[in-house]
C-alpha cells in the first residue's frame, strides 16, 4: 500500500496503471474545507485479478487545485511513481501515456458534464 497525503481543498483523481500500460483503476478524490484541511487515502501497490496479482504503479493523474499539495508515501507523486517504474522495470513513457490519456478523458467528461454531477430534481 502507498497512503496518498493531502492538504488544502480541491479535487483530483489517482490511477493504478499496470505493466502494459492499462489503466485498472481510477479514484477521484474531493476535498472540502477550511485551506488547512488534510486528508489521506491509500492505494494498493498490487491488484488481484483473475489470472493472478498484477504489480501497479500508482499515479496522479489530474490536480484542479494548483495550492493542493498531494504526497505519495511523502514524497512528490512524479518522484514515487518514477521509482515505482524503475522497481518493476517499466518504462516510464508507457506509464505516462496512459496518464495522459486518463487526464484528457476526465477533463473531456467534465467539459460535458459527465462528471460525478447530481442532476437537479
Amino acid at each position: 500500500m502507498v497512503e496518498i497525503a493531502v492538504k488544502g481543498p480541491g479535487d483530483f483523481s489517482v490511477g493504478l496503471i499496470d505493466a502494459k500500460g492499462r489503466l485498472l483503476f481510477r479514484k477521484r478524490l474531493v476535498i472540502s474545507g477550511d485551506p488547512a484541511i488534510e486528508a489521506r487515502s491509500r492505494l494498493p501497490l498490487t491488484v488481484q485479478t483473475r489470472n493472478g496479482a498484477l504489480a501497479v504503479v500508482p499515479v496522479l493523474i489530474v490536480r484542479r487545485n494548483g495550492e493542493q499539495q498531494i504526497t505519495f508515501a511523502g514524497r512528490p507523486p512524479s518522484e514515487f511513481t518514477a521509482q515505482r517504474c524503475r522497481e518493476l522495470k517499466l518504462a516510464p513513457a508507457i506509464v505516462e501515456k496512459t496518464a495522459r490519456a486518463a487526464a484528457a478523458a476526465v477533463l473531456r467528461a467534465d467539459e460535458v458534464g459527465l462528471s460525478m454531477r447530481v442532476p437537479r430534481a
